[in-house]
């Protein structure tokens, strides 16, 4: 398509797929994070009904020098992964923009590359034009940095980096039987020590289990667990409750000087999923507090 007079177009190579690409554009827990021009500026609400007339409004405001912009608009065609139309109506600080129309379109380059193409058409005059061009090509900049963020998350394992003034043998020794996990982690549970046993921790009220195989048993440098079938707690309200299922979970030992060691932890899977913020938390929790607190003091935090 040729580029008309009355419109803006601007475009941006993004590393991700176009899926991934799309859904950052169309949901807000993404959109509050990248829809501003500049570091100061922040997305100060966002709202999306993403459907064929579903509404949408975004505001933003920049505390540096004050100002402010209101979109609020109506959604013309929405093509899951490919291409979406709005209708864009602007409230600024510079004057209002109303009745224009914005379609982007999503580009798939590869498994991992997407083109964003930003079309903005129906805007009145050539500096109101400038403006947008400017405005988007900043929008596209902080999009992109987004994604290349957020996927470079997803990407990534969980991991932990701790040490203990404990020989490697004896922090082997809580994870590679019943009574060492129950020092630190769940008192209720079973574990068959070996390669190809099966092991279980549950967590009483919370509803919270996971049962696992042990995949690796290499006394003293690294035990290695994967999670066949495990269940979240009903209230955390994730949308999918067993998503530990198939990950995996391994603890490598080394030892250090003076009788003490070093414990790397990975959570193999964790980074994309929805419970990754939490269960780190309690990752942190359970290896940096409570195993601490056995080895010092003789008395973890583990679960009853």
């Amino acid at each position: 398509m040729i580029d008309k007079s009355d419109e803006v177009v601007v475009r941006r190579l993004v590393k991700a797929s176009r899926e991934i690409a799309f859904e950052a554009w169309t949901t807000p827990e993404h959109v509050e994070k990248w829809w501003s021009p500049t570091d100061t500026a922040q997305c100060t609400l966002c709202e999306i009904d993403l459907r064929v007339g579903g509404q949408y409004r975004l505001n933003m405001s920049d505390p540096a020098d004050g100002a402010t912009c209101e979109v609020e608009g109506e959604f013309r065609e929405v093509t899951q992964p490919e291409r979406l139309v709005y209708t864009w109506n602007a409230r600024t600080d510079q004057g209002d923009v109303d009745n224009t129309l914005v379609t982007v379109e999503f580009h798939a380059l590869g498994d991992d590359a997407t083109e964003v193409l930003v079309r903005h058409s129906d805007l009145p005059d050539t500096p109101i034009r400038e403006g947008h061009r400017e405005g988007w090509q900043k929008m596209l900049a902080s999009f992109a940095n987004h994604l290349a963020i957020s996927v470079r998350h997803a990407s990534e394992d969980f991991r932990m980096a701790l040490e203990y003034d404990v020989p490697a043998a004896r922090l082997f020794e809580q994870f590679s039987s019943r009574e060492g996990v129950g020092h630190w982690w769940t008192k209720d549970c079973d574990y068959e020590p070996h390669v190809g046993g099966k092991a279980s921790f549950r967590f009483g009220d919370s509803g919270f289990y996971a049962n696992m195989e042990v995949m690796q048993l290499d006394a003293p440098k690294l035990v290695e667990w994967k999670v066949l079938d495990a269940k979240h707690p009903d209230e955390t309200g994730f949308s999918d409750l067993y998503d530990w299922n198939g990950t995996t979970i391994r603890f490598e030992m080394t030892p250090l000087e003076n009788n003490r060691s070093r414990l790397d932890f990975t959570h193999v899977g964790l980074g994309p999923l929805e419970c990754e913020t939490v269960c780190a938390s309690l990752w942190a929790y359970y290896l940096n507090e409570s195993l601490r607190e056995y080895f010092e003091h003789g008395q973890g935090k583990a679960n009853d």
